[in-house]
């Protein structure tokens, strides 16, 4: 049960066993000490209940104590801060007495001037005035614990006497740090001295100014260090005379805990580098967004859109899945923010293709910043007036050429042009001729693989291309000498891809013009007819360091594997990396041949191939499996680990790689895809 005492008079803290309001929970928290009560045993108002403005009584009279406190130090320090009025008398003021209202509510001060008293005396009356106060100050500033003695038997004498020591309360208010915590204790409860009557320690005025009463009632900062020397003990009783004249009797709390204002527990000098690691994180998180994404987010806020609008974003742009449905906008977007490569693969169209691509021209002029562009399925027009509309073009890729025949209007456009990749899905004819080609000067990278009959045409305009470093031709059916003429001339000239090269193919012819290149080191030959004697031409190669080579295995394999192993032997000296693509399809069909004719032929697992007697490089007997088969007396069927065995000890110092790959794939085959 609560007792509701006198105005001095302490009060427990309610519980549910309460009289007034047996069996409710305490809702009325103090703003101060934030202990519960029961507004029925404080007697608050509905208004205080309401506004969480109510202070409990043994709060208001640890304010009071405070106050006489203050009151005290005040009269026996003024003596040294006093004024003197005309060197005749000292000025002696005192602080006001404190009335607190009884209505459960704020506290409330009323200051009471006295009149101004002017003391005549001596000069040596004066000096012992001083000298009193001084000594009296000293006092008053090194033994705080009489002074919170002195005040505390000031109170008694104006007040009733305090009540005597009760028991801990069923709950208390523990601070650790700059954080409150309310504290139940649980079990049986003991009979402990409570908090509010327990002994005050030495530096009781400290702590009895650290408790500041604020708007919301939730922010209290404490000073608990008790062990504090007489010097800081000083300044506390100076600051508090000051602070009382300037504010009223108001003091600021004293705390060693700084807390942000903003309760979170982050300083505001932290702002900026929050600021900072929020916008690093959305920036590495904005790499994973695509166009269409990123232009949403741009729509957030400021921030977000300054971030969404960075040059690093928009640098190479990827429109796959994705509409343009305004290339007007979009072009524009583009140049605002400097985009270098624009990659339109696999975009989608909104109508019609041609419509699109006719819209792509009228607009794509506007972004003369671009470099580098990737184009999905069009004509070879579309190139053309891209090239003219956009001289500073460096790359340009076309790789669904839709329209047969093909032409090279407008090509000549391009004189920036450092790369260029015409291809379509199928063979296409050829309008006219390739001398627009001969205009693009700068050119270094040049692929032509789908233009059927080539050869035919007037290659001839590729030599001019001097700064040619890498040269791709397709559907070299009709080639021979007029290419070996060509390649004389690229004398920077690194790598060389030649597919196709079949029929009327001259490769002896081409193989002599490919020996007098002293810069090509690479060569590749995708399905290419591997004659007899091709071991006696490939062998004045000796400039190539990297060979791919995929033979087709048409008829006479047995004659094509005898000279690529023939050959390869031969270079041994120059040769660093070589790659030996055979098609799946011939290792099936040996296998159906093994499978028929061997009874182990489990033990021939991993694939073989027919090779002409004799095996080069081969020390052994022929083998059981060629034996067994009905085969001519000149063809061996060889197993893929004895031919490795036998290139690796013929050919020590070079990188040999044998691939198994279908024949759909062979197209796409390159020395990057394979080393």
């Amino acid at each position: 049960m609560n007792n509701v005492c006198g105005f001095y008079q302490r009060v427990e803290t309610c519980t549910i066993q309460c009289l007034p309001a047996m069996g409710m929970i305490p809702q009325l928290q103090c703003m101060v000490c934030y202990c519960m009560y029961h507004p029925e045993c404080v007697h608050a108002t509905t208004a205080e209940a309401l506004a969480r403005r109510f202070t409990c009584k043994s709060c208001m009279e640890d304010s009071m104590a405070a106050e006489v406190q203050q009151q005290q130090t005040y009269k026996e320090s003024f003596g040294k801060f006093g004024t003197n009025t005309n060197g005749n008398g000292s000025l002696n003021a005192t602080k006001p007495l404190v009335a607190a209202t009884n209505n459960g509510g704020s506290l409330a001060t009323n200051r009471m001037a006295k009149p101004l008293q002017y003391n005549s005396s001596t000069p040596k009356e004066k000096g012992k005035q001083r000298s009193q106060q001084q000594q009296g100050f000293k006092t008053a500033a090194t033994t705080p614990a009489a002074n919170a003695s002195a005040a505390a038997a000031d109170t008694s004498a104006v007040n009733s006497s305090s009540p005597p020591a009760k028991d801990i309360p069923p709950q208390d208010v523990l601070v650790i740090g700059a954080h409150e915590y309310v504290v139940i204790p649980k079990g049986k409860p003991t009979t402990v001295k409570g908090k509010k009557s327990s002994s005050k320690p030495t530096n009781s005025l400290p702590q009895a100014q650290a408790i500041k009463n604020s708007d919301d009632g939730r922010k209290t900062n404490i000073n608990a260090s008790s062990g504090s020397n007489s010097a800081k003990q000083t300044n506390c009783a100076a600051t508090d005379r000051i602070s009382d004249d300037d504010a009223g009797g108001t003091h600021a709390p004293s705390s060693s805990t700084t807390v942000a204002p903003s309760g979170t527990g982050r300083h505001p000098s932290n702002f900026l580098s929050d600021v900072s690691a929020g916008y690093t994180c959305l920036m590495l998180s904005f790499n994973y967004l695509k166009v269409q994404e990123l232009l949403r987010a741009c729509s957030v806020c400021r921030m977000w859109n300054h971030l969404g609008n960075h040059p690093r974003f928009w640098k190479t742009v990827r429109m796959k899945n994705s509409y343009i449905s305004d290339w007007a906008g979009m072009i524009a977007k583009l140049r605002k923010n400097g985009t270098k490569h624009l990659d339109l693969r696999k975009v989608l169209n909104v109508g019609s293709n041609d419509e699109m691509w006719q819209s792509f021209n009228d607009h794509i002029g506007q972004a003369d910043q671009i470099e580098v562009i990737d184009l999905c399925r069009c004509s070879s027009s579309v190139v053309g007036n891209l090239l003219r509309s956009n001289p500073n073009l460096r790359v340009v890729n076309a790789l669904a050429i839709k329209n047969d025949p093909i032409d090279f209007v407008n090509f000549e456009h391009g004189v920036r042009l450092e790369e260029l990749r015409l291809k379509s899905s199928a063979a296409i004819s050829l309008e006219g001729d390739l001398h627009q080609l001969a205009a693009l000067r700068n050119l270094k990278h040049l692929s032509l693989t789908s233009i059927s009959k080539l050869g035919s045409t007037s290659i001839e305009a590729l030599g001019c291309l001097v700064l040619l470093e890498s040269l791709e031709l397709g559907e070299c059916t009709e080639m021979g000498s007029n290419l070996a003429s060509v390649l004389t001339k690229l004398t920077s000239l690194k790598r060389l891809r030649l597919e196709k090269g079949q029929e009327n193919c001259d490769m002896f012819t081409i193989l002599n013009g490919i020996s007098k290149v002293s810069s090509l080191t690479q060569l590749e030959l995708i399905n290419c007819d591997v004659k007899l004697g091709f071991d006696r031409h490939i062998v004045n190669c000796t400039n190539v360091k990297k060979l791919l080579l995929i033979p087709t295995y048409v008829s006479q394999s047995a004659a094509t594997n005898r000279m690529v192993l023939k050959g390869i032997i031969k270079l041994h000296q120059t040769l660093e990396t070589v790659i030996w693509a055979i098609t799946v399809e011939l290792l099936r069909v040996t296998e159906l041949y093994i499978d028929a004719n061997v009874e182990d032929a489990e033990s021939q697992m991993g694939g073989s191939i027919p090779i002409l007697k004799p095996v080069p490089g081969s020390d052994d007997p022929p083998s059981a499996v060629g034996s067994q088969l009905d085969l001519p007396e000149e063809v061996e069927i060889v197993p893929l680990k004895r031919v490795d065995s036998i290139l690796k000890r013929k050919v020590p110092n070079t990188k040999l790689q044998i691939l198994k790959i279908p024949f759909n794939n062979t197209w796409k085959q390159t020395m990057c895809d394979s080393s």
